[in-house]
């Protein structure tokens, strides 16, 4: 396996009620895709909301190079 800690992972998922709550569980962060079907979903919890899949990338290479606090990303547009 990869032999990583949850705190060291990133849930992304467009099923707040599945994905979001399941993640955060285990203690992963969380990466709610607002982009597609969001089941109707306003509020998602996640410690992320983006709404382009490229976001993803911007949000580890912010915390992999300058060491950001995990909640601390803001999407560009």
């Amino acid at each position: 396996m990869l032999q990583i800690q949850p705190s060291e992972a990133v849930m992304v998922g467009d099923w707040a009620e599945r994905d979001v709550v399941g993640a955060a569980q285990v203690g992963m962060k969380t990466i709610f895709a607002r982009y597609g079907n969001t089941f109707g979903t306003e509020v998602s919890n996640a410690d992320y909301d983006i709404g382009r899949y490229l976001a993803v990338i911007d949000i580890v290479r912010e915390h992999n190079t300058k060491s950001v606090p995990w909640g601390k990303f803001k999407e560009s547009a």
